[in-house]
């Protein structure tokens, strides 16, 4: 900033004026940004937000120098004098190949490449966000144990049918009713971090205390919803083997292991989800199971669960199960 000093002749008085120099927008840095979305059509444009070091403006207008962009994926290209307006880039899309893109950004020249983070490009008429399909399930009633204790476990399949955006969480609404068409419970499970294009077993157990005395659950209606909840950084879940091994006082358990063939431990926090089915392939239960701590490289670790509506080993002639590794970051 530079100050002149101009005494007004005949007054004797003296105004002290700031001048700023004709552009401060050389000395702005880039230090972050990001994109806006998490997935567009082929053809459409792509915008990041930028943030800078600091901010100029001459005559009420900002002075922002331009950006170069570089794209890296399936394609590579660079873009290099890309402006900024409100303070955001957008860059086009069009030629590129359907998939995951990473960006990175620098502005006026100067300073260092800024991760712009990764986004994904779908063909042009496909979907942006993610699907949420419940494709399979069941459930199971016993009440072997105690006429007034009725013990139900419910199992499905949550598919994300968009083969390019993942899944960051799905709420599904779970409403069980009687033989004659009464509501008797309704609750929401969640699902979280389905990759692109694969489906995700699960499922609950609902206890005698949360339904009417004497009611007996006769269906089971899900209804899935997976609106904005677009995400990049999920990978197919990974399947794992498992079980069906009779109890006591007319319970099964579900035993399996998790093997680790990878060069990284599996996290403790991981979780195997699964459901059962019986003979004739229907879904008969499902649930979450925890892992006994880290597991890592070339080890293994049991999981087991006992889904409270199952009776017999009969209803759990198969066992579908994944390992479900929290998503970093």
């Amino acid at each position: 900033m530079y100050r002149f000093l101009f005494v007004l002749a005949g007054i004797g008085a003296t105004t002290a004026l700031s001048i700023a120099p004709a552009s401060g927008a050389e000395s702005m840095l880039l230090v972050s940004g990001s994109w806006t979305k998490v997935a567009v059509q082929s053809g459409s444009g792509m915008k990041a937000s930028v943030q800078f070091n600091r901010y100029h403006s001459l005559n009420g207008v900002w002075q922002v120098p331009p950006c170069e962009v570089k794209l890296t994926g399936l394609s590579s290209r660079a873009f290099t004098r890309v402006s900024v307006k409100n303070f955001a880039v957008t860059l086009p899309t069009k030629g590129l190949k359907a998939g995951v893109y990473s960006g990175q950004a620098r502005c006026g020249g100067r300073g260092t490449w800024v991760q712009l983070g990764k986004f994904v490009v779908v063909p042009k008429g496909s979907p942006v966000a993610p699907t949420c399909v419940v494709t399979d399930s069941g459930f199971s009633v016993d009440s072997s144990s105690s006429a007034s204790a009725v013990y139900t476990s419910v199992g499905f399949v949550l598919s994300n049918t968009n083969t390019y955006v993942g899944l960051r969480k799905a709420t599904v609404l779970v409403n069980v009713k009687d033989a004659a068409g009464n509501l008797i419970y309704s609750g929401t499970e969640s699902v979280q971090d389905v990759a692109p294009g694969t489906g995700r077993p699960t499922g609950f157990d609902i206890s005698p205390s949360e339904l009417p005395v004497g009611a007996v659950p006769t269906s089971v209606e899900l209804f899935p919803s997976c609106r904005d909840a677009a995400t990049l950084d999920v990978t197919p879940d990974s399947t794992t083997p498992g079980a069906a091994q009779a109890g006591t006082k007319a319970t099964v358990t579900i035993l399996g292991t998790v093997s680790n063939t990878g060069t990284t431990t599996i996290s403790g926090s991981s979780s195997v989800h699964f459901v059962t089915r019986d003979i004739s392939g229907k879904i008969t239960a499902g649930g979450r199971a925890a892992i006994d701590g880290d597991v890592p490289a070339g080890a293994g670790s049991l999981w087991k669960e006992s889904p409270s509506g199952l009776s017999t080993a009969s209803q759990a002639v198969n066992v579908q199960a994944v390992l479900v590794e929290p998503v970093q970051g």
